[in-house]
C-alpha cells in the first residue's frame, strides 16, 4: 500500500510540474509577413524599412524610392518623415507615433509590448541615428502585452536590416541577421541613445491606438525604469 502511495504521489507531483511548465510556458512571435528588402542606396534605410513594415501590413510589395518621393526625399529620413511615410502607405485607421526611453530595459520591454499587443514591427533608430531597423518579433517568458512588469523577461529579438545583402554593404551594420534570434544586449548596443545632449533617449516608432489620429506624428516619453530585460 505504501508503494501503490509513492507510486501515485510521484504521479500527481510529476503531472504538477508539467502543470506548471505549462503555465509558465515561454511566449515566441515572428511575424511571418515581412518580406526583406536590401536597400539599393546608401542613403535609403529609413523607406527600405518602411516598404517593409508597411508592406506586410498591406500584403504587397512596396518600392522604397516611390515612398522616398512622396514622404522624405533622397537624402535621409528623420523619424517625423518616417511616421509620415508610415501613415501614408498603410490603410484607414492606421496612426504611428514616436516614442522615447530613457532606461534600456524599459525601451526593449516597451516595443515588445508594442510587438504583442499588434502582432506588427516596430521600427528603432539605431547607429547613433544613422539606421533604422525593424524588430519583427521575440521571444519572453509571458505575453509582453499582457505581462509588462519586472518578472518577465525579454529572452530574445528578431530583426530585419536592409543593409543586409545590399550591395553597399558586406554584412548588416547592426550585427544582426534576419531569421536569428539575438539577446536584448545585442539590440541595445546597437539601438544607441540620439537627440540633443540634454535629451538623449532611445527612440523608436510604434503603431498607436486605431483611429487614435491625435496620436499620428506625435511623441510620447516611457518613464518606467526596470532592472533586467
Amino acid at each position: 500500500m505504501k508503494i501503490t502511495k509513492t507510486i501515485i504521489s510521484s504521479i500527481v507531483l510529476t503531472l504538477l510540474l508539467g502543470l506548471s511548465y505549462q503555465i509558465k510556458a515561454e511566449w515566441r512571435f515572428i511575424n511571418s509577413n515581412v518580406a526583406h528588402q536590401s536597400q539599393k542606396e546608401n542613403w535609403s534605410c529609413g523607406p527600405t524599412t518602411i516598404a517593409m513594415w508597411a508592406g506586410s501590413i498591406r500584403r504587397a510589395s512596396l518600392n522604397p524610392l516611390t515612398i522616398a518621393d512622396n514622404c522624405c526625399g533622397r537624402d535621409g529620413t528623420t523619424i517625423p518623415e518616417f511616421m509620415k511615410g508610415m501613415f501614408n502607405n498603410t490603410p484607414y485607421g492606421y496612426v504611428f507615433s514616436e516614442w522615447e526611453y530613457s532606461d534600456p530595459e524599459a525601451a526593449v520591454k516597451g516595443v515588445m509590448w508594442s510587438v504583442a499587443r499588434f502582432g506588427e514591427p516596430v521600427a528603432v533608430a539605431g547607429g547613433s541615428g544613422t539606421h533604422y531597423i525593424l524588430i519583427r518579433g521575440g521571444r519572453a517568458d509571458y505575453n509582453p502585452y499582457t505581462n509588462y512588469n519586472e518578472n518577465n523577461h525579454i529572452r530574445g529579438v528578431y530583426v530585419n536590416d536592409s543593409t543586409e545583402g545590399s550591395p553597399h554593404y558586406s554584412a548588416p551594420v547592426s550585427g544582426m541577421y534576419r531569421g536569428q534570434e539575438y539577446p536584448p544586449e545585442k539590440l541595445m548596443r546597437y539601438w544607441t541613445k540620439i537627440g540633443y545632449p540634454w535629451d538623449k533617449k532611445h527612440r523608436s516608432i510604434e503603431r498607436g491606438t486605431y483611429k487614435a489620429w491625435d496620436k499620428q506624428g506625435k511623441t510620447y516619453e516611457n518613464n518606467n525604469v526596470f532592472t533586467n530585460f
